[in-house]
Order: C-alpha cells, then structure tokens, then sequence
C-alpha cells in the first residue's frame, strides 16, 4: 500500500485514503508519521524507536509506554495499534500511543490514547507531552476514516496547555489511583475511614476462620495460568479464556512482574492479583476475584493480605494501574487528570460523533460530548 503525503502547514489539510503507514512532510522532510501496526515488521520497527525514545527523554522506566505492553494489551482486545511519531531534523522528538477500535472487523474511526488516569499514551518530555498529543490529534483528524480521537492525558503541578474550540474540548477530572504506604501499614490506615479500616480487617479475618484460605505470595507461571483460567469469568468484569490468557502472558513477561493468589481449604482459587514493581513503588494491574460469596469481599481479603506483604517489604507506594473500585480510590492521593475530545467539524464527523455518544451516553465520549454541547452553548 503506498504512502501518501499531506502538509500540516495547511488550515484544513483533505482527508486521505487509508494507509498503513501515513507520512506528513514539511520543506521537503518527513516530520511527522502515522503507522498503523499491522503486521511483526512493523511493530520490530516501532519498538525499536519506542525503546531509543523513551531512553533519551527519560521514560524508559515507565511500563505502560514499553513497545511490548503497547502493542499486547491493544492487539489483545482485537484493536489496531496506531502510533505518530514527530521529527525535528530526522529526529523522533516524541509518539503519542493510541489504538482504534474495531466492530466485526471495521473501523469505528475512534481513536483512543492512554488509560483512565491518562498514563500510557505519550512519550516526550514532559514539557512537551500535551504539545504532542496536540500535534497528533490535528494530525490524525486529517485523516479520512479518523472522525474522533478521545485521550485522557496527565500533567502534573499546571493546567492543560490545549486551547478549547469546536473541535476540541477538555476537562480536568480528579482521580486517585495511589496509595502512599511511606509510613507503614498501620499509619496508612489510620489515615482512613473506621469503616474502612474495619471492612480491611474483618473480610480477611473471616476468610481465614471460616474458609481456611492461604495466601500465596508467589505464584508459578503454571499457578498463575491455573487462577487465571479459573477467575477470568466468574469476576465482575469477565473477558473470553483466549484474553485473559494473553493478558497474564504479557503481564508475566513484563520486567519485575509478579504474581499473588489466594486459595480456600480444598484448593479452589478465591483471587489473583498482579502487576510489576520498580523500585520501591508497586503497580497493580490486574485483579480477578471470585465473586459468588455475598458475605465475604475477596478482593479486600486479597489487598489485605498484599498491603502487609508489600508495606513488610518497605515499599513506598502502590500504584492502581487505570485507577480502582470508588471504595478503594477514597484511600488514594487525590490528582488531576484531563478528558479530551476532539472531533473532525465537518457534517460527516460531527454527525458519526454525535451517534455514538447517543448510543453510549454514560460512556467517556458521551459524558464529553454532552459537557461539550453545554460549554458552546
């Protein structure tokens, strides 16, 4: 498929045919590039900038940006990665990470870049982060089967620097996704409500009185998978075995990843939890519990026995990946992150946005739709 060429010097660059890969030029340069990830070519391709990038601009710590979590949590849900890489002389000065949705194998045309706490979509550096997702948004609603592109973006200690027009609109948001266990476990949980304090001791004591469970503070990969086959579709939020199975494969081959569980008396697996640590901070990335027991909350059972385990290990802080249930995020540091929607403004975008956030409208872009609606009223 050949590439094709449009100049971001003009105000409103026409729509281009699909393509794999999207190149933007300027004074006769590449400067800024689309790829949609399609085959190992490309995403070999890919991490290798990814990897150089994230090096230089002091990101090479940070996971959710790693090329091979990228491309496995997207390709995972059955999404096409998409990446847009911005030059300076040659140079790739930053990538703003998304994935596109499909529905029985076609485009939505809806783009979507980071996770609920807007960690995982940008490598640059940070002053320059909102500049790039910018550049790519203007970039990408240029493109002829790109109609939306929705982001939520974190930037700390100032205020979104991205003007607010028809095209597109913001809003911050508190979330809270980190638990600060600097002082020990006992300190952070008298910073909490009785009731919580109360639910974190009683489910656990009841589990091991009454259930006899064990808590298991390293599973084998054969362990994990067994939990995983066994809780992926009993939990709240069930996903199909080949999913889950992907899931807890990329998870396990992630740097510093590990994996807990907890079992019953007859060895029936109750919950799993796992993540990566770096340092002395803890992510939390996925949790699957067993949920047909009304009177016991096996995920606070589960974190009890985890926050001991790690607060032990002098671990600092624990960070929820894309946030966690409202009981638990009320125990979190409060922070600011930014919604963005941003949409073609001609009748075809705004047409095909305004039905989908008809048909979801408790979802993000509908909730960012309707607020939009109001601001321009």
């Amino acid at each position: 498929m050949t590439d094709n060429t449009l100049h971001l010097a003009l105000p409103h660059p026409a729509p281009r045919p699909a393509s794999v890969t999207t190149v933007t030029k300027q004074h006769g340069k590449p400067c800024a590039e689309i790829i949609f990830v399609r085959n190992g070519k490309q995403i070999e391709d890919c991490r290798q900038v990814l990897m150089e990038l994230r090096e230089r601009v002091g990101q090479s710590n940070d996971m959710l940006t790693s090329p091979d979590w990228f491309t496995s949590r997207t390709l995972m849900w059955d999404a096409t990665p998409v990446i847009v890489l911005q030059r300076l002389g040659g140079i790739v000065q930053s990538a703003v990470l998304l994935h596109v949705r499909c529905w029985h194998g076609i485009s939505t045309g809806v783009l979507k870049c980071g996770n609920l706490t807007g960690d995982g979509g940008v490598v640059a550096p940070a002053a320059e982060r909102a500049q790039a997702l910018q550049h790519a948004m203007t970039l990408l609603l240029s493109h002829r089967f790109v109609h939306t592109v929705i982001a939520t973006f974190r930037q700390p200690g100032e205020s979104l620097a991205i003007p607010t027009t028809q095209a597109v609109h913001w809003q911050p948001r508190e979330m809270r996704c980190r638990l600060d266990l600097s002082g020990g476990l006992e300190p952070f949980l008298m910073r909490q409500s009785r009731k919580f304090r109360r639910n974190f001791r009683y489910y656990r004591r009841r589990a091991e009185v009454e259930m006899g469970c064990r808590f298991l503070p390293e599973l084998t990969a054969a362990q994990s998978v067994a939990a995983v086959r066994a809780l992926h579709g009993q939990g709240t939020h069930p996903v199909p075995t080949r999913r889950a199975l992907m899931h807890e494969q990329a998870l396990r081959k992630t740097p510093g990843a590990f994996a807990m569980g907890l079992l019953d008396q007859d060895g029936q697996w109750l919950s799993y939890l796992a993540g990566w640590r770096q340092a002395d901070t803890v992510s939390v990335e996925w949790q699957l519990n067993l949920v047909d027991q009304e009177t016991t909350s096996f995920s606070t059972v589960m974190r009890s026995f985890f926050l001991e385990h790690e607060a032990i290990s002098g671990v600092q802080s624990v960070q929820f990946v894309g946030g966690t249930a409202r009981s638990w995020a009320r125990a979190c540091e409060p922070e600011t992150c930014y919604d963005i929607l941003a949409t073609r403004t001609d009748p075809i975008g705004r047409g095909v946005t305004a039905l989908l956030a008809w048909l979801r409208p408790n979802g993000q872009m509908g909730l960012l739709h309707q607020q939009r609606g109001l601001n321009l009223q």
